[in-house]
């Protein structure tokens, strides 16, 4: 073999040829790199890993690589690779010295041979059993080598000599190839070094892997960087060898497209690797790039091509790549088949032998990971602001027609991925009309799809907005940003693509792309295809149509939207039809009402559909499943006119033509939650309407100028729809049983909306602030809940209390009054009366009344409403003279109000409880502290007769055929008390009517409750005729309850103890036991002894002629029981006054009961003798006239009877049996 053909052999001699020192492969001097030092900047450039790559990772090279040493920009501009290296006479390379200026002209074969012994060392430096070693001597050697290629460019920079150039260029060309050969191709590296060859500690990496990986892309970029100054420096150089072969039979131009074929082959079929391993959801983050070094060595390619197609008319970069990509596209390889004569060994072929399981696939990902790579510069600088250079031409006709071709249609899931793909290279290239003509053809005809995808569960479903407003910000959100890109459908993904290039040329001022695709998009549609689309066919064309108003021209796309709209029949539309189309049109409405454009033409026919559907709504459909329909519809119309007005700045766009008189029929027609929507829609509307009319009138100051003419119509527009069409139903409605808490926010707003305006001639109303006030927030018709939450929400405005001051001269005494019935009606533990009571403690008139009465409010409004009434009659007792007294009763009157026709709803239902515990409870305090206030006995509507009547003796009680509720009768007996105690402050003894009620109170209830509490019942359950004397009960009562307790037992002795001969009453059990009670909780001997006044006869009776022994039982322990605290407090009730009470009693019943009267008497003189001993004369005088009208001598039963008697009444009574006796 010669000379040249050893030299070119791929694997190396032993030793060199003619060398003058023998040398062995291992005995070529290494120069340490010592690990421990600071790379130094006068080595040569290499590759220096990062590890592996974060696509949002901008920080792409290392400070020691090729792009940060500015190596590329040397070579790009053609100065000197290194000025600082090689300008010495001699040389050091692979540890020895040679002549600078000839040795690669004359030892060239030499070199070359040392650099293969070097690279085979390396690749055989397996370390331990792991392929660890030291860092240090594999740098040391990719430093010997990267060295030697580093003189190479510098010697063909300087010192070739132009009569030796074809010479030495096709000799150097020889040499690389071999060393290309020798090394093999990246591509075909064994898995452990492709796996191993990332490492984020760069070349201080211990691996083998990672430094043979590493010297592979030194090598491949060193050798494309020499051919590239050869080629660049001397263009017509072509090379005498083939470096490849491609699979159409040809061969490459030059050398430097041969290499560069060869470098992009070895890097794609890397990629192709890469690509084998991930799915399509992992596009985004996973990138071609093993490491950093290879996406540096694409971008050293990129800037490398695109100069020379710059400055030598050579193909660029993605010219380049294309070549390769068309056939992993149309999937042709090279066949290895062909005979020696063919192909030498030595050729490569193009493309190689590989597999790609998704060629298209793997185009898109490739492409997309590579396009941002020219953000970055020459010398490695991550720059957004770079221009880049597209290349849709590939992608439009070898991607994009083949991705939307009928024989090679893509799945949802892959068309997902795909455009998302073109949506990022989309981003950063300059639009393109082709992208979007091409993908138009193809989704329009499948508007009707759902785009779904298998397996992804609820992910693969296309995601419908539910209003208007929402769709309206996807919309906007896909021109604007890439926000939620993972959710979106190919469709979606579409209308990205077409917000971004259209969008970009209309912001950059070029409209003839927007002429150019509005006709393609218009051209499309016509009545038969309109009345095709689905649901999803409606929902997929307004969300086209809106993405072309939001970058296009607004007015023309949403004329031709309402166009085709018109093209629907509405009644030949199913309700997801229906619902779509007007939510396509609110849509619309709301991007035509935020650009200031009149709405009217549209909200005309969008009034059409919603006044059919309120008729419709209105006749009271049976079928539920169509009433659900049907309100589906309206809340959509009303959940979108909200977000139109909300929308709006001025309401100067016509918005007040949505509220047409439908709303009159479907008001009525709603059921309560119905009604509750649509009442909170009412008041947006008021009070969106009420604060930018506010904002105007503030800004113009009150004066309306020629430009505000116009602004101020529409705020009348809207005020008179509303009182027009729902204000009369809100008055008719508040006055209703359970009217929502909602109608009266509303009511609110009205009245508010009267003071600045109030309805129009047009609307037929007279209605004013005075009168709609007074109408939610005094009338006795009005359910209080509404009148509650009105007032709550009025009060706190100052305007309105100031007008109410000017316009009522006794405006607090109506809110009192309002709020006195807000109390009685409203119930349970609730804020709004909380509130309002937290309002009303404000005024003026009733912070007097608190003071007055020196109350301090409490925290509770229960507990208000009580100190409220008893500081009113605290009040009326301190005041002198019968003027003021007249005139504060009526003022309290007024605060009352009709007190009982509020009740009256909750006693009629008989409760509920609750309800009538509260009413009880306020009724009763009204009556115990400001009984004189409310009864006037030459005033016949005065209150307290109506209240007794209603609450305490109503008509039924005397009625035995009906019965009273059971809760009614538990509230009287919790708080009849609160009444008695109140009469008891009136005029009884003088006032007929006033003693006819209690007489009635007593005779009526006494025998309608237990009197005798038992344990098991406790305190709660107390007889309330008994608790009605609570007063009575201390030892320090007072005048004005003993009287009571007086009066009340004389009650109970005239109408419940009357005996009629030996006949007891039925009562008389229960009264005698009430009589006991009474006196068991009494604390006072003084106060019991009193009873004898008006009981002592009368028990004494019962002792005499009761035959029922209970009965007489009972009355015998009453008679001790009053002798007892008689004899204990004897200035109560003296020894002289029971004496003439018993004397009285005997005139009345000795001559007819004389045994037993006397047996009586006997026990009177066993507890108190001394009562007796004032009788001695009297009953002794008795037994001898009872002798005398017998006229038969002495009686001697009745003389025993006498004796035993006197027996009891000591040497009085003894000096009297001796007289008797003899």
């Amino acid at each position: 073999m010669s000379d040249y053909q050893d030299s070119c052999s791929m694997t190396p001699p032993m030793s060199p040829v003619n060398f003058p020192i023998q040398l062995e492969e291992d005995d070529v001097p290494v120069k340490k790199l010592h690990i421990d030092e600071e790379p130094c900047n006068d080595l040569p450039a290499c590759f220096c890993c990062l590890g592996q790559v974060n696509p949002s990772d901008h920080d792409a090279t290392h400070t020691d690589g090729h792009l940060r040493r500015r190596t590329l920009e040397r070579l790009l501009h053609g100065s000197d690779p290194d000025f600082s290296s090689f300008q010495t006479t001699t040389c050091e390379l692979f540890g020895y010295q040679f002549t600078t200026q000839l040795a690669l002209q004359e030892m060239m074969d030499k070199l070359f041979l040392f650099a293969r012994q070097q690279i085979g060392k390396l690749e055989n430096m397996r370390g331990d059993q792991f392929g660890v070693g030291h860092p240090e001597d594999f740098m040391a050697i990719r430093h010997n080598i990267c060295t030697f290629l580093e003189y190479i460019k510098v010697y063909v920079c300087r010192y070739v000599n132009d009569n030796k150039w074809d010479d030495f260029v096709t000799k150097l060309c020889q040499q690389l190839h071999v060393m290309l050969l020798y090394i093999g191709r990246l591509s075909e590296l064994p898995p452990h070094r492709l796996g191993n060859g990332a490492s984020r500690h760069g070349n201080m990496c211990p691996s083998s892997a990672y430094h043979v990986f590493h010297l592979h892309l030194d090598i491949h970029w060193a050798v494309l960087e020499i051919v590239h100054l050869v080629t660049s420096r001397h263009q017509g150089v072509s090379g005498s060898v083939c470096w490849c072969h491609y699979a159409d039979g040809e061969t490459g131009e030059d050398v430097f497209s041969q290499c560069v074929q060869l470098l992009m082959w070895d890097l794609l079929l890397l990629a192709i690797n890469r690509h084998s391993q991930i799915s399509l959801p992992e596009y985004a983050k996973t990138t071609p790039f093993h490491c950093t070094c290879i996406r540096e060595l694409w971008i050293l390619l990129i800037h490398l091509l695109d100069y020379r197609h710059d400055h030598m008319g050579k193909d660029s970069f993605w010219i380049t790549l294309d070549q390769a990509l068309q056939y992993v596209v149309q999937e042709r390889v090279c066949l290895e088949e062909t005979t020696d004569a063919e192909l030498d060994s030595d050729v490569s072929p193009l493309p190689p032998s590989y597999q790609c399981a998704s060629p298209t696939g793997f185009c898109w990902w490739l492409t997309t990971h590579l396009a941002p790579l020219y953000f970055y510069t020459s010398t490695g600088e991550y720059n957004r602001d770079n221009k880049i250079k597209g290349n849709y031409m590939f992608v439009v006709q070898s991607l994009l027609k083949a991705l939307v071709s009928g024989n090679s249609r893509q799945n949802e899931a892959s068309m997902r991925c795909y455009l998302k793909c073109c949506l990022s290279l989309s981003e950063i290239w300059e639009p393109e009309m082709d992208v979007l003509h091409i993908l138009w053809e193809h989704f329009y005809k499948r508007l009707n799809d759902q785009f779904q995808t298998t397996g992804l569960g609820l992910q693969g479903l296309a995601k419908v907005s539910k209003t208007a407003l929402a769709w309206v910000d996807v919309c906007k959100r896909r021109c604007r940003d890439h926000s939620g890109i993972e959710q979106d459908n190919s469709f979606y993904l579409f209308l990205r693509l077409l917000g971004v290039h259209l969008g970009r040329q209309s912001k950059g001022g070029v409209t003839h792309g927007w002429r150019q695709m509005k006709g393609r998009f218009y051209s499309k549609f016509h009545q038969r295809r309109m009345q095709e689309l689905t649901e999803t066919g409606l929902y997929n064309f307004s969300s086209l149509f809106l993405t072309l108003a939001l970058i296009g021209d607004l007015e023309d796309v949403a004329g031709k939207m309402g166009d085709l709209y018109d093209m629907l029949k509405f009644e030949s539309l199913d309700h997801a039809q229906r619902a779509m189309v007007w939510k396509g049109a609110f849509s619309m409405l709301l991007l035509r009402v935020e650009n200031g454009s009149d709405i009217s033409v549209y909200a005309d026919r969008l009034v059409q559909g919603f006044s059919a559907v309120c008729w419709e709504f209105s006749q009271k459909v049976e079928d539920p499943s169509r009433r659900h329909q049907l309100w589906s519809l309206l809340n959509i119309y009303l959940d979108s006119t909200q977000d139109v007005f909300e929308a709006s700045e001025r309401l100067s766009c016509s918005e007040h033509k949505l509220l047409g008189s439908a709303f009159a029929q479907v008001l009525p027609a709603c059921s309560e939650n119905e009604l509750r929507s649509v009442l909170t829609f009412l008041q947006m509307i008021m009070a969106r309407h009420r604060s930018i009319y506010k904002r105007a009138m503030y800004q113009s100051q009150g004066l309306l100028t020629v430009h505000q003419v116009y602004p101020a119509q529409q705020y009348r527009g809207v005020s008179d729809a509303l009182w027009m069409f729902t204000y009369s139903f809100i008055k008719d409605h508040s006055c209703t049983l359970t009217p929502p808490p909602q109608l009266a926010d509303v009511a609110a707003s009205f009245t508010l909306l009267a003071v600045d305006l109030p309805p129009g001639p047009s609307t037929g109303l007279k209605e004013d602030f005075l009168s709609s006030f007074l109408y939610f927030g005094h009338s006795a018709n009005v359910n209080a809940s509404v009148t509650c939450r009105y007032l709550s929400h009025m009060l706190p405005n100052q305007t309105v209390l100031d007008k109410l001051a000017a316009s009522l001269p006794h405006y607090q005494t109506q809110l009192i009054q309002a709020w006195f019935k807000c109390v009685l009606q409203v119930h349970g533990d609730n804020n709004q009366v909380q509130e309002l009571t937290r309002l009303i403690l404000k005024l003026p008139e009733m912070s007097e009344i608190f003071s007055q009465a020196q109350v301090e409010p409490a925290d509770s409004y229960n507990l208000v409403v009580l100190q409220f009434v008893k500081a009113l009659g605290r009040g009326f007792r301190t005041i002198e003279g019968l003027k003021n007294k007249i005139a504060f009763r009526n003022r309290a009157a007024g605060y009352f109000g009709e007190v009982t026709k509020h009740m009256t709803p909750v006693l009629k239902k008989g409760g509920p409880p609750e309800a009538l515990r509260a009413i009880y409870t306020i009724a009763g305090h009204m009556v115990k502290h400001c009984s004189p206030l409310l009864y006037a006995k030459s005033k016949c509507d005065c209150l307290l007769p109506t209240i007794l009547d209603k609450l305490v003796l109503p008509h039924v009680l005397f009625s035995s055929s009906k019965t009273i509720a059971p809760d009614v009768m538990t509230a009287i007996r919790d708080h009849l008390h609160l009444f008695v105690q109140g009469l008891g402050k009136l005029d009884y003894r003088q006032d007929p009517y006033i003693q006819r009620q209690l007489r009635n109170i007593v005779c009526q209830y006494m025998t309608r409750f237990p009197v005798k509490s038992t344990s098991s019942l406790g305190a709660a359950h107390i007889h309330p005729l008994v608790v009605s004397l609570n007063g009575s009960y201390s030892k320090s009562s007072t005048e004005e309850a003993t009287s009571l307790r007086e009066y009340v037992l004389e009650l109970v002795r005239d109408n419940l103890l009357p005996l009629k001969g030996t006949s007891v009453p039925a009562s008389a059990s229960t009264a005698l036991t009430y009589i006991g009670e009474v006196w068991q909780k009494t604390t006072s001997h003084r106060t019991v002894a009193r009873d004898c006044k008006p009981l002592l006869h009368t028990v004494l009776d019962y002792v005499l002629l009761c035959d029922v022994l209970s009965t007489k039982q009972q009355a015998t322990y009453l008679l001790q029981y009053m002798l007892e605290a008689s004899k204990r407090a004897p200035d109560a009730m003296s020894v002289e006054s029971i004496a003439a009470i018993i004397k009285d009693y005997l005139n009345k019943h000795v001559r007819l009961h004389h045994t037993k009267t006397f047996k009586t008497i006997e026990t009177v003189s066993l507890i108190y003798p001394d009562v007796i001993r004032q009788l001695i004369p009297t009953l002794t005088q008795t037994v001898k006239d009872i002798e005398v009208k017998r006229g038969v001598g002495m009686d001697s039963n009745l003389r025993q009877s006498y004796i035993t008697v006197l027996r009891n009444l000591g040497e009085e009574g003894q000096t009297v049996i001796a007289q008797l006796q003899q």
